[in-house]
């Protein structure tokens, strides 16, 4: 069973707060922009597999991230600034999971020790962040930071239990 919460303009104080709830060391970021649109950005990678990293200049690249939850967390700026897509388990992801429908993905994670997809929304989804979980108390510990900083006008929707 799957708890969701939906929060406009969600404060960077609530991810800060369920990143040290949960105990998932292992965090995938999908879909995060490289760069911006309209430049020219450096990155460090090989084209297929086996290839040696080479230096190539690219604008509108998306990438998907694995990240200890320790580099997470040293990023919240970032996070803050343009958003993220991440999901907190304790395995390795396999495949992306963000293109799948939502109960397969549900399915899929909890194979994976799944306790956190977090979205941090960006303009792009008019401010609306979404928390994902299959434990009560982190939609809790979620609600409890929003009421210490005088914010629980945010929260847009509660769910708390779907399959």
């Amino acid at each position: 069973m799957w708890h969701f919460l939906q929060i406009k303009e969600c404060p960077i104080e609530v991810l800060i707060a369920l990143c040290e709830e949960i105990d998932s060391q292992i965090v995938t970021v999908e879909n995060h922009p490289v760069g911006q649109y309209k430049y020219w950005h450096p990155i460090s990678m090989g084209l297929a597999e086996h290839d040696p990293p080479e230096i190539y200049r690219t604008r509108n690249l998306m990438v998907d991230l694995e990240l200890t939850r320790e580099q997470f967390m040293a990023r919240m700026s970032l996070w803050d600034a343009v958003g993220v897509h991440a999901i907190f388990t304790s395995r390795s992801l396999p495949m992306r999971t963000c293109d799948l429908k939502e109960t397969v993905r549900h399915k899929v994670l909890e194979n994976f020790d799944a306790q956190l997809i977090f979205g941090m929304g960006d303009a792009t989804c008019h401010g609306l962040s979404e928390i994902r979980t299959p434990q009560l108390g982190v939609i809790q510990r979620a609600e409890e930071v929003l009421e210490e900083l005088g914010k629980t006008e945010l929260i847009n929707a509660c769910i708390l239990s779907e399959t």
